[in-house]
């Protein structure tokens, strides 16, 4: 159980590094904060496809996107179709933070694999997927895609 610590405690502060979270301050984000801002700059997404792919209840979604409503991160729409339907729209401030985080996680990939030789970096690649269950043959929207089927029905 220890070393089951020990490896999470290194993941976590790998991400933390990878995301540039300054451990000594309040992130603006929560998790699902951040995983919502991210989901909506790529797919158009409704409240309620948000809960099933966070697998959290509608209330929770809705307290999330209150928060981030309120930081000025989206926006809620109603569908043109169905008024029921309420879709969460990214603004640009979401927009301007993905394309900001993606630079942090890029920036902090390519540090840490240029620390490696190519050998030990076609390893870690390997071992990565082996460990994230993923096969690196499959496109990320198409694992997305696969996720969405399955947790929506």
């Amino acid at each position: 159980m220890a070393d089951l610590r020990k490896y999470m405690a290194l993941m976590q502060l790998s991400m933390n590094k990878a995301f540039g979270v300054d451990l000594g301050k309040k992130s603006e984000l929560s998790p699902n904060g951040a995983v919502i801002i991210y989901t909506c700059c790529f797919y158009r997404m409704r409240m309620k496809d948000l809960a099933a792919l966070n697998n959290v209840s509608r209330s929770t979604v809705t307290e999330h996107i209150d928060t981030l409503e309120k930081k000025g991160f989206v926006r809620r729409v109603r569908s043109e179709t169905d008024r029921r339907d309420i879709y969460i729209e990214p603004t640009d401030k979401a927009g301007e933070w993905v394309r900001e985080t993606e630079r942090k996680i890029y920036s902090y990939m390519k540090d840490s694999l240029e620390r490696l030789t190519p050998d030990e970096q076609d390893q870690f690649i390997s071992l990565f997927n082996k460990f994230a269950g993923d096969a690196d043959t499959i496109p990320y929207d198409e694992l997305f895609e696969r996720t969405m089927k399955k947790k929506l029905g």
